[in-house]
């Protein structure tokens, strides 16, 4: 089996590489105002994380990115469709106990 530094030396928390910055850039290769715009905000992050009284505020700012960026997932899609489900009395029991288990109350 060849060896493969991404799979065979996993860590707890594993840093992006290079690679992994190109791939998630991918696509801003068209658009280099959107670029832009993320690279100031990625400016902005790296001012506050370099000042400890506002890395709560960057910690803040990734959140807020996170739930954008969710938007734009699989995840959204699913997470509607369950909840169109739920609404319609169409759960599965599985569903119903999965919900359960990550907290959701209905």
């Amino acid at each position: 089996m060849p060896n493969n530094r991404n799979t065979e030396n996993i860590t707890e928390h594993p840093w992006l590489d290079a690679e992994d910055w190109e791939i998630a850039l991918q696509p801003y290769a068209g658009d280099p105002d959107a670029a832009l715009v993320l690279g100031v905000n990625f400016a902005v992050l790296q001012s506050h994380i370099a000042e400890p009284d506002k890395i709560n505020e960057a910690i803040e700012e990734l959140d807020r990115a996170m739930s954008a960026l969710f938007l734009h997932t699989h995840f959204h899609k699913i997470s509607y469709v369950l909840f169109r489900q739920m609404a319609e009395g169409k759960l599965s029991f599985d569903q119903q106990t999965m919900l359960k288990t990550l907290g959701i109350k209905f």
